[in-house]
């Protein structure tokens, strides 16, 4: 299959885009082969007893014998996941915000994803305090409305632009708009534009119908639709990130074990791509935050 020509503009490697990593919905698969066997186990043997290695299935901080027990309780193949376009269902879907340290999101609506990858359709974002957000996909673009403000990603262009109400700004700005706005404290409804904004896109990167789109077109869509997803992704993780990384840095950054992935949301950052967000135990905005999201692409 012909890759899209717009990777080879943005200096990637379509098959190093998302290299294979464990996944959210096939946590045993840690060599991301698509089944949990003899050579995820071999990485659990050499991985045994250190504190916060690929394999802590539990989450308790350190790889022992509760992961292996659950480790062999997921052997075999994976679920399939991602191995088409589809259509994004968010009817009914909640999420606890991005990181899950934000207010309620709860959001509803439908995408279909053309056999292009371009998808088009709406999504409503809603917080506890009544503060709503539209997101709008149509052909390779994505549009978020914040009450009477309009926010436009566009396919065209370089890749880290957006516009405010027809005014150019970055999508690193946004991110820091974003990280503002959530350390005053006020509620979203009181929030920036550009604020608002991420939240609405930061919502998606909780949801895997979003995080399993954005696998797949990358790799073969149309390169219009592979346009639109970077650029949605690199608002939709980045806002994901910023969330986390203000509460809970060491984690995300200078705990993340080398060679192993941090989640945000539903989608498994490698850890690599994470090393400019934070400095000691401090986060240092929303430029890293851009930054660590564009490496991906960029292959950096």
């Amino acid at each position: 299959m012909q890759r899209p020509a717009l990777l080879a503009s943005f200096g990637l490697l379509a098959a190093l885009a998302f290299a294979p990593m464990a996944s959210a919905s096939c946590p045993g698969d840690l060599n991301g082969d698509g089944s949990v066997d003899g050579a995820d186990l071999a990485v659990i043997f050499g991985n045994f007893g250190i504190p916060g290695a690929p394999g802590d299935l539990n989450g308790d901080g350190i790889l022992d014998g509760s992961d292996i027990g659950l480790f062999l309780s997921l052997w075999g193949p994976c679920a399939p996941s991602c191995t088409s376009y589809q259509s994004l269902n968010y009817v009914g879907a909640a999420v606890g915000g991005p990181g899950a340290y934000l207010p309620l999101t709860v959001l509803s609506g439908n995408v279909n994803v053309l056999p292009s990858g371009e998808p088009q359709g709406l999504v409503l974002a809603a917080t506890f305090d009544g503060s709503v957000s539209i997101i709008q996909f149509a052909l390779s673009s994505v549009s978020v409305f914040v009450d009477t403000s309009f926010v436009l990603f566009p396919a065209g262009g370089t890749p880290e632009l957006a516009f405010i109400d027809g005014f150019p700004t970055t999508i690193a700005e946004m991110l820091t708009a974003f990280q503002t706005d959530l350390q005053i404290g006020l509620g979203p409804g009181d929030w920036s534009v550009a604020g608002r904004a991420i939240l609405a896109m930061a919502a998606l990167a909780e949801t895997e119908p979003f995080a399993c789109n954005l696998t797949v077109s990358l790799e073969d869509a149309s390169p219009a639709a592979v346009a639109f997803w970077c650029k949605a992704g690199l608002a939709s993780l980045g806002g994901g990130i910023v969330a986390r990384a203000i509460i809970e840095c060491p984690a995300v950054g200078t705990l993340c074990p080398e060679g192993g992935v941090a989640s945000i949301g539903e989608f498994a950052m490698p850890c690599w791509s994470l090393s400019s967000v934070c400095v000691g135990d401090q986060f240092v905005g929303g430029q890293a935050a851009f930054d660590s999201v564009y490496s991906l692409w960029a292959g950096e």
